[in-house]
């Protein structure tokens, strides 16, 4: 049986983000992540699969809340004249 996670999916994701930014995806290495993210690299793996896998699920956590919360707020219920 897995055991529960310890960790906030959003916190980690935040803090993956920051370290792909800092040092970009290729110079990033699996355990550069899980110190800055605070969990162990099997944990690392079991929640989000490789590398470029968590890569992904960052980049879609960081255009969610970035460029479609922008977006959202140009469509809101304003008319296009407001």
């Amino acid at each position: 049986m897995a055991r529960p996670r310890t960790f906030d999916g959003d916190k980690v994701l935040d803090a993956a983000i920051a370290c792909f930014w800092s040092r970009g995806l290729e110079a990033t290495s699996v355990r550069d992540l899980a110190e800055h993210m605070g969990i162990r690299g099997p944990s690392l793996y079991n929640a989000f699969g490789d590398k470029r896998a968590l890569f992904a699920r960052a980049l879609e956590r960081y255009a969610t809340r970035t460029m479609r919360e922008r977006i959202t707020r140009q469509h809101g219920p304003r008319s296009p004249r407001a």
